[in-house]
């Protein structure tokens, strides 16, 4: 990152936020987690018939009515896994 500061690459400052340790993160009100463990699979099959297609009209559209082969994808699966790696750790990022 240093280099693109350097090298006048990077439009932005140079703040303490990008090269200070995160501090740990407060707990966090449970009915929000839960409310996050199940938005992620429903927006994932929602989404899931237009992931991978390049942006266009016909792919971005009301959705008012079941779609076929609605499935959740692989986005599901690294969401939970993040998930049991923070309760593993007691709910810190930083590695044990």
């Amino acid at each position: 990152m240093d280099v693109l500061f350097e090298e006048n690459l990077l439009n932005a400052e140079k703040s303490k936020l990008l090269y200070g340790k995160p501090k740990l993160i407060d707990r966090v009100q449970l009915s929000k987690v839960r409310g996050m463990l199940l938005g992620v699979p429903i927006g994932d099959a929602l989404g899931s018939p237009f992931e991978g297609k390049p942006p266009s009209e016909e792919n971005f559209r009301m959705i008012n009515d079941y779609l076929p082969e609605a499935h959740i994808t692989d986005d599901i699966q690294l969401t939970f896994w993040t998930i049991e790696v923070f309760l593993e750790r007691n709910g810190s990022t930083r590695k044990p």
